[in-house]
C-alpha cells in the first residue's frame, strides 16, 4: 500500500503556472514579510530615537531645575539670618505697640477722670465751676 502525498497548500489552480512558481511565490510572501519586518523596525527606530531626544532633553531640563535649585537654597541661607533679625524687630515693635496702646487706654482713663462729666471741660479749668464736680 502506497502512501499518497498531499499537495502542498500553495499550489491551487489559479497559482500555480511554472515548475518554479511555488519558490517564487514563497519568496514574494517571504519578501513582503521582510518588507514589513523592516518598515516596522525602521519606525520604531525613529520613535527611539524621538524618545532619547526627549529623555535627553529632560535631562538637560532635570539638571537645570537641580542646579537652580541649589541656587535658590544658597540664597535662602543668604536671606534667613536677615529674616530671623527681621522677626526680631517685628517681635519688639509689636510689643512696643502694645505697651503704647496701653500707655494710651491709662492717658484716656486718667482724663476722662479729669473731665467734667456735664460739661466736657476739664475740672476747674476756665468755663467750669467747681460746683460741677
Amino acid at each position: 500500500m502506497g502512501r499518497t502525498v498531499p499537495e502542498p497548500m500553495w499550489q491551487t489552480e489559479h497559482e500555480v503556472t511554472t515548475e518554479n512558481a511555488p519558490v517564487s511565490l514563497a519568496d514574494s510572501k517571504l519578501n513582503k514579510i521582510l518588507a514589513a519586518i523592516a518598515d516596522t523596525w525602521q519606525d520604531l527606530c525613529g520613535k527611539v530615537k524621538m524618545v532619547a531626544v526627549e529623555l535627553g532633553l529632560l535631562r538637560d531640563d532635570h539638571r537645570k531645575l537641580i542646579a537652580r535649585i541649589m541656587q535658590l537654597e544658597c540664597r535662602l541661607a543668604e536671606i534667613h539670618p536677615a529674616l530671623s533679625k527681621l522677626e526680631d524687630q517685628v517681635r519688639s515693635l509689636a510689643n512696643k505697640v502694645r505697651d503704647l496702646e496701653n500707655r494710651e487706654e491709662d492717658t484716656e482713663e486718667a482724663i476722662s477722670l479729669q473731665q467734667c462729666p456735664h460739661c466736657g471741660f476739664r475740672r476747674f479749668a476756665e468755663g467750669c465751676t467747681p460746683s460741677h464736680s
